[in-house]
């Protein structure tokens, strides 16, 4: 899917969680996204 697509929308509990360019999109962020987890906030 990164490879075939220009950005990535992920949905998480019926809503989207966010937007991002396959080029800055590694699985780590794409999986975060889908637990709803929302950019800046860090995961210990």
């Amino acid at each position: 899917m990164m490879q075939l697509s220009d950005r990535i929308m992920v949905l998480s509990h019926g809503e989207v969680s966010g937007v991002i360019n396959s080029k800055d999109a590694t699985r780590e962020k794409i999986g975060l996204m889908m637990l709803g987890v929302k950019e800046g906030i860090e995961i210990a």
